[in-house]
């Protein structure tokens, strides 16, 4: 047992020496920590496996993924293997830190794939001919995929990274490795060179017909849930008093006596069915990635009040993606009666878990296993794994299986993964702020353009969600100009005029139509209103809503193309269902009125049906 207080920092120097004189008997590759704070050895430099120690992980990942197994390598690289990755986990690439857990397995990997190809043609990295080089990267071109289908030019980029890592890092050691392409990259041998490849969204968004009804029965499961946890706590409760023999028969008896015909079995199915739907929920309006979620903890919501007084609802928990470490979400009402829900569902487990360390603590208080338990105790998405029967903190992986079962439970057919709600939450943020979208919009109204600026200048928030939002809504704003600077888009506004004389002149002044939306739309203010575009950027506008919904018919910021024209139709009709009153006074008739000539010329000059009349 080692007792210092952080035997890691010893092992950094210690590692350093034996890289100079080449001698790493000593050396200990990792160490996890006990319950009572000491240190106990995981992996040394001269075992066959290495463990990477928890800590390198978000606590979704299984034990088998931790695991780094160096006879897969070819016998005459697997001490040069262990040194670079003992150098990568320790220092990183240019000594500028340790890398994440799942950066090093890429690295791993990638290497086994490089090294097996050139075993038969090199006993050493050194002596690697640059021809070997570059037969690996065409032959890697034509390696077949899991599905049959060439590697994806992500899944060649990430060979081919491994390889130029490999390269960094056994510089130093006593066999380095030469630069395999001095005058070219990973990225661009992979066919990701340039701009635009990263500047393209890759995930699919979950479309609406999709969307709405995983999103409704979702919602649906959760408000019966508060119901069947009653049932399940009463259910608990009685099982506390009596034999376990007993329990089906009175259980059933139970639940029976207050009008529930399932029996426990059906229970538990209905509750896992609400503890999948509050994930989904949470994924839909907050934007947090796989391990995100799984990341959150009991009590991890909490409000502030914000400079106007509104009440903002935050969500904690912790991101490694990119190193940022504790991390807050802006969520609704809905996200967290979710967190709620799921928190309630785990309780049983967190409890015997608690228990189950508790009894561990006082058998061994030195078991680095229990230490790794209590990482779990706080956690909400929780489950019992089906092989070991050991409670943890589930998957990415049996997350996805768990929604992809609940998609088919409710005869969805989208085949539907945990990350794309991500980029889905992206895109159904600006539709909200444009009127896009009714089922959902109620849950998406905390991500205004307002509330996007309040998360922007919060210290914890999550960096990458923000840009994507950013970026969703520039896509749009371009969607939105392109459609409008077509020259067969009729228009209304105010700026109608102004925008057609522009567009007949567009040839004289850009090569091409698209040049011309993308010069416009990063030099042009635009937002949605309920029924135009507006380009005033003063806060102080308030047309498009309320009494005043027709005042952007005339306005000289605005601007209405054809996709409004539902819009406009719906306000006439209502405004010929008004006419017919007698109680609204001569002022109220006149406003009718006004508000009936805005329609017809909206309409009228957008080629829409009027109908009707004064």
């Amino acid at each position: 047992m080692v007792a210092v207080a952080d035997p890691r920092i010893l092992n950094q120097n210690m590692t350093k020496q034996a890289i100079d004189r080449n001698d790493f008997a000593q050396v200990i590759f990792s160490y996890a920590q006990t319950a009572s704070g000491n240190w106990s050895v995981l992996s040394r430099f001269t075992d066959d496996t290495w463990i990477i120690p928890d800590s390198y992980f978000p606590t979704n990942v299984t034990n088998s993924h931790k695991r780094l197994e160096f006879g897969r390598y070819p016998e005459q690289f697997r001490h040069v293997m262990k040194v670079c990755v003992l150098k990568y986990a320790l220092f990183g690439l240019y000594d500028q830190g340790a890398p994440r857990g799942n950066t090093i397995i890429h690295f791993f990997v990638g290497a086994i794939s490089f090294l097996t190809y050139i075993s038969k043609h090199s006993m050493d990295l050194q002596s690697i001919k640059p021809i070997l080089f570059s037969n690996y990267v065409f032959d890697s071109k034509a390696v077949k995929g899991r599905k049959a289908d060439k590697l994806s030019v992500d899944a060649l980029r990430s060979r081919f990274i491994a390889v130029q890592t490999l390269h960094h890092i056994s510089q130093g050691t006593i066999d380095p490795m030469p630069h395999p392409w001095p005058d070219s990259s990973a990225s661009t041998l992979a066919g990701k060179n340039g701009t635009a490849w990263y500047l393209k969204g890759k995930t699919p968004i979950i479309p609406d017909e999709v969307l709405a009804p995983l999103f409704q029965s979702a919602a649906k499961d959760i408000e019966r849930a508060e119901h069947l946890l009653e049932l399940r706590d009463g259910c608990l409760e009685i099982q506390r008093r009596i034999s376990k023999a007993s329990w089906t028969l009175y259980t059933t008896q139970y639940l029976q006596s207050l009008g529930y015909d399932g029996g426990r079995l059906r229970l538990n199915a209905e509750l896992r069915k609400a503890f999948i739907a509050s994930a989904i929920i949470i994924l839909t309006t907050s934007g947090v990635r796989n391990h995100e979620l799984l990341s959150i903890k009991k009590g991890c919501s909490f409000t502030n009040i914000d400079d106007d007084g509104n009440t903002i609802i935050w969500m904690r928990g912790r991101s490694e993606k990119t190193y940022e470490g504790d991390t807050e979400w802006i969520i609704t009402d809905i996200t967290r009666k979710a967190i709620n829900i799921a928190t309630r569902i785990t309780e049983p487990l967190r409890n015997e878990l608690e228990s189950d360390i508790n009894r561990r603590l006082l058998a061994d208080p030195e078991c680095t296993a229990t230490w790794q338990m209590t990482a779990y105790r706080e956690a909400i998405f929780i489950g019992r794994n089906f092989v070991t029967g050991k409670i943890q903190t589930i998957s990415s992986g049996w997350l996805g299986s768990l929604v992809s079962q609940y998609c088919k439970g409710i005869g969805l057919k989208w085949k539907i993964s945990p990350h794309q709600f991500r980029r889905t939450f992206a895109v159904y943020v600006v539709r909200s702020a444009n009127g896009d979208i009714r089922y959902l919009k109620q849950h998406f109204k905390h991500w205004s353009l307002d509330m996007t600026a309040l998360y922007a200048s919060h210290e914890e928030r999550d960096s990458e969600l923000l840009d994507e939002v950013m970026a969703a809504f520039s896509e749009a704003k371009y969607d939105v100009l392109e459609h409008i600077l077509d020259e067969s888009t009729p228009l209304s506004g105010g700026l109608a005029e102004s925008v057609r004389k522009f567009r007949a002149a567009k040839i004289q002044t850009y090569n091409s139509h698209s040049a011309m939306v993308k010069t416009v739309s990063d030099s042009v203010f635009i937002r949605a209103t309920s029924v135009a575009w507006c380009t005033n950027d003063l806060v102080s506008c308030v047309g498009g809503s309320g009494v005043e919904a027709t005042r952007c018919g005339d306005c000289v910021n605005s601007i209405i193309d054809d996709t409004k024209v539902p819009v406009w139709q719906a306000i006439y009709s209502q405004q010929l269902e008004l006419i017919k009153l007698t109680d609204i006074g001569a002022s109220g008739i006149e406003r009718v009125r006004r508000d009936m000539a805005r329609c017809t010329k909206v309409l009228s000059d957008l080629g829409a049906e009027v109908g009707g009349g004064f």
